[in-house]
């Protein structure tokens, strides 16, 4: 028997995780599709920059879905399953960047700022929950 407060994948809303569909659309987009211009190489480490900010806005539209459906953020039984999916999603998008993607490279230096964004969308979240 399920413990009442554990919710199910079918209790989810997912009105909740639309934001985080559409900016996963754009993350395969820029991650796969897109290729850097001659011209993107003038800010230092701006791919690096990049990768956070897609990573952060991500992972915080993940977690809003997660809060927005069991209304606990720290203590949601689904927390656990979306810090990992999220990350073995960046890990994977380097994974298919070095292997498959001819114009892309998958870098580990990638992975670490898909990580810190991950981290940061989650702990703004945290921070920013009560005005939700």
């Amino acid at each position: 028997m399920q413990h009442p407060t554990m919710k199910s994948l079918k209790e989810i809303h997912t009105r909740y995780f639309a934001p985080a569909f559409f900016i996963f659309i754009i993350i395969n987009y820029l991650l796969f599709f897109y290729e850097p211009g001659q011209g993107s190489g003038r800010i230092p480490y701006a791919d690096k920059i990049v990768h956070f900010i897609l990573f952060a806005t991500f992972s915080f539209s993940v977690f809003y879905g997660c809060f927005k459906s069991s209304g606990n953020l720290v203590k949601s039984n689904l927390l656990l399953l979306f810090v990992l999916a999220v990350v073995a999603y960046a890990g994977l998008t380097e994974i298919i960047q070095y292997f498959f993607v001819e114009h892309r490279s998958g870098e580990w230096a990638d992975f670490f700022s898909d990580v810190l964004g991950i981290c940061t969308g989650f702990f703004l979240l945290d921070k920013l929950k009560r005005f939700f």
